[in-house]
């Protein structure tokens, strides 16, 4: 009678044994699951009737267009066609030599420890390698710069269907667009290329389909940046060249309706993207000309608000680009002469538009141009001799910040000048994200904007235009920045056209702090310091024509004026240039937080321009506060004042009377505006979750967790060898614990890091 009781007690401890086992597995499972549900997507046919038809349609004329289409891939521009042909042949001896990036060597036809390359992910990802071959091969018709191409392609798509999880950018949204672009062109020549298979088509066809799938998922829609409009033009663009793909029809409408959720918030009615970024002022203009020629070529109007916005968008471009297609640096932008610009198209008054092109004519339209929505303003003297740079100067100060939106740096209240030609005052620019200092680059010393000193990049603040004014011989614009805290920063820039401008900054609210401007000159500028404290003079390269720039620093008690250059501790002297990093000098001020002021000021003389050279400093001769101060600016024939009563600005000399004046104007109510748009942005927020994957920290846990289970079940096998007595009641506990530990590792931590 015991033989059965005994079958039952073994019975049950198997059972509960393995709820101890079952219990654990479960937690790691539940710790991987909803990545591989993230990056899951179905089983797809391409059958050989698809193959076929996507061998007809669309007709080239069509591959051909999209071929010349704003590129995702990172695309270096050549100097000149030997320069592409070594390139090209550096790649199929596995080197990768191309403009912009360090030279760095690959594996052919595929290696997948390529794809976590720090500085190269992107280059990569989005198919640089494949795409620099064809250029060859379009050039000189070399056979083996195809081939190479193919294998290369072939080797990535048979690796990327067997992946469970991402390896460096291999699904990022940004690399799988450009991916599709460049498997556009190779499909464009080797469909009907003699050396055409269909093992190598249905390769290619079976890798668009899975992309196209992963651009449609909700989950991966980055609706908040660009990046989500990159996924819909590359939903249109698989409808388009590949029309017989899965889905293609599903994804023409989805598409749609994701862009018109996101141009509430992206483009704004000024004409203004809002990511932060004059370098994104060029590159997402680039973006929704495609998408409007996208729209088209599918035989979709394209919405009339749309194209009202557009329009403006191009205007804002042209107010920010220069005679050689640089932009000034705030945000995520690179210095870099450009002069292409972006692609643009024209849209009627039907919804359709031209194929895209490169404007030849970028002139700005307006003397001044302020975007108070988008927190801009753009001031340009020396119009009437455009594009010659020897009278020309372009003033750009910005106090933009739409939390959450991309790119954006700590910049609120910075100031840029570049004049004849020449950059003077910018802030640091794009710093890669792979390079070490990208966080204070980011932060308030990548910018010449005044803030605490130590205070983060995304303390809590805001910034406002309290005034403006305009005249033909002024210009004046009053900024001020509350929080973190208390701390309060008033900045007044005015220019006294042609070669004069001052900036006023008044701090206070934080009794026992600092303050700090970072003044960030550009690389190629000599920085000399004169004997006189707070004296400085800027000189431009030879040949150049930028002449001199005369700065002078003043302040009231408690200021401090330090220099510094190429330093990353503490950060300061730098400037991004052809995506490089340059040391450049930089005029760091400090000031007492709690009721102080510094006055900056610059003097340009060039050829017949006035000389401010004299043994006196400018002087503050009366401070009543931010709306009434005098400032006297020595020069060699008779002193200039430079006065602020109230609403009016003033310039006077000794003995001469007034000279200038102009009566700053009250900015318009764009709460409302601002309101729509940050509502619009919540709402795509709530509707796409961020997903983070963690891989990292995933396997560092889950290492963890088996390294525990394997010890707690060593130490439960040694307790048996010794004593029972307790053994069931550890074994609770130790059940007891995991399930708490799970509980919190997959609902509050894991469950909710999303956003």
């Amino acid at each position: 009678m015991r033989r059965p009781a005994r079958k039952h007690s073994l019975g049950k401890r198997i059972a509960t044994t393995g709820v101890y086992f079952f219990v654990p597995a479960v937690i790691i499972l539940g710790i991987w699951y909803p990545v591989l549900s993230h990056y899951y997507v179905s089983k797809v046919a391409v059958d050989d009737e698809t193959i076929e038809s996507a061998r007809r349609f669309p007709e080239d004329a069509v591959l051909e267009e999209l071929a010349g289409f704003f590129p995702l891939t990172i695309t270096p521009i050549w100097d000149s066609d030997d320069q592409l042909l070594d390139a090209a042949e550096g790649i199929l001896e596995g080197r990768l030599e191309i403009p912009w990036y360090a030279p760095t060597t690959i594996g052919l036809p595929f290696d997948p420890n390529d794809l976590e390359q720090a500085e190269h992910r992107l280059v990569l990802a989005s198919f640089t390698v494949p795409k620099v071959l064809m250029e060859a091969y379009t050039s000189t018709g070399r056979e083996e710069f195809l081939t190479a191409a193919r294998d290369i392609i072939v080797a990535w798509a048979r690796y990327e269907r067997k992946q469970l999880f991402p390896k460096g950018l291999l699904w990022n949204d940004h690399a799988i667009f450009a991916r599709v672009q460049v498997l556009t062109e190779f499909w464009r020549l080797y469909r009907n290329h003699p050396s055409y298979d269909p093992k190598v088509a249905k390769d290619v066809l079976l890798w668009v389909a899975r992309s196209g799938q992963m651009l449609a998922k909700p989950a991966h829609f980055t609706a908040r940046t660009n990046h989500g409009v990159m996924q819909n033009l590359g939903l249109w663009h698989i409808c388009l060249a590949f029309p017989t793909i899965p889905n293609a029809e599903e994804y023409e409408q989805l598409a749609m309706e994701r862009q018109r959720q996101q141009m509430v918030f992206f483009l704004n009615e000024e004409g203004v993207f809002l990511e932060h970024s004059a370098f994104y002022q060029y590159f997402d203009l680039s973006l929704i000309s495609n998408a409007f020629r996208y729209l088209t070529l599918l035989d979709i109007s394209i919405p009339q608000e749309w194209s009202v916005k557009y329009d403006r968008a191009k205007a804002v471009y042209g107010e920010l680009r220069r005679p050689d297609g640089s932009l000034p640096l705030y945000g995520d932008t690179p210095f870099v002469a450009d002069p292409m610009g972006p692609w643009i198209t024209d849209a009627d008054a039907t919804g359709e538009s031209t194929e895209l092109y490169h404007s030849t004519n970028w002139a700005p339209k307006n003397p001044h141009s302020l975007f108070p929505i988008a927190g801009y303003c753009v001031w340009w003297d020396g119009l009437s001799g455009w594009p010659v740079t020897d009278n020309l100067k372009q003033t750009v100060t910005a106090w933009s910040y739409f939390p959450g939106h991309a790119h954006k740096h700590a910049d609120e209240l910075s100031v840029q000048l570049w004049a004849n030609g020449q950059v003077w005052w910018t802030n640091v620019g794009y710093w890669r994200y792979t390079q070490s200092g990208r966080e204070d680059a980011e932060s308030w010393a990548g910018s010449n904007a005044p803030h605490l000193t130590a205070e983060p990049a995304d303390s809590e603040r805001k910034s406002k235009l309290l005034g403006h004014g305009w005249s033909e011989a002024l210009a004046v614009v009053d900024l001020e920045r509350t929080g973190p805290g208390d701390y309060v920063a008033r900045r007044q820039l005015v220019h006294v056209k042609p070669n004069l401008w001052v900036v006023v900054d008044h701090i206070s609210g934080v009794e026992s702090g600092r303050s700090e401007t970072v003044w960030n000159t550009a690389h190629d500028v000599e920085l000399g310091k004169d004997n006189a404290p707070g004296r400085f003079t800027l000189r431009g390269p030879a040949g150049v024509g930028g002449g001199t720039l005369s700065v002078f620093v003043i302040g009231s008690e408690g200021m401090s004026i330090v220099e510094r250059s190429g330093s990353l501790s503490p950060f300061g002297g730098w400037e991004i240039v052809d995506y490089q990093l340059e040391a450049a000098s930089a005029i760091v001020v400090e000031q007492p937080a709690g009721d102080s002021w510094v006055a900056a000021i610059w003097w340009l003389h060039d050829e017949g321009g006035p000389n401010p050279h004299t043994d006196q400093l400018p002087t503050m001769t009366q401070w009543g506060g931010a709306d009434s101060w005098t400032l006297a600016l020595p020069a060699e024939s008779r002193r200039m004042n430079l006065r602020r009563d109230g609403e009016t600005i003033i310039v006077d000399t000794d003995g001469g009377g007034v000279v200038a004046e102009v009566r700053t104007e009250s900015p318009p109510d764009v709460s409302t505006e601002v309101a729509a748009i940050r509502s619009g942005f919540q709402k795509v927020h709530k509707m796409y979750p961020r997903f983070r994957a963690l891989i990292t920290s995933r396997q560092k846990v889950t290492l963890f967790l088996l390294v525990l289970f394997l010890a707690q079940e060593l130490f439960f096998f040694v307790y048996c060898r010794f004593a029972t007595r307790f053994y069931a009641g550890l074994r609770v506990v130790s059940l007891l614990c995991w399930l708490g530990a799970g509980t919190w590792l997959l609902v509050f931590y894991y469950g909710k890091n999303l956003g």
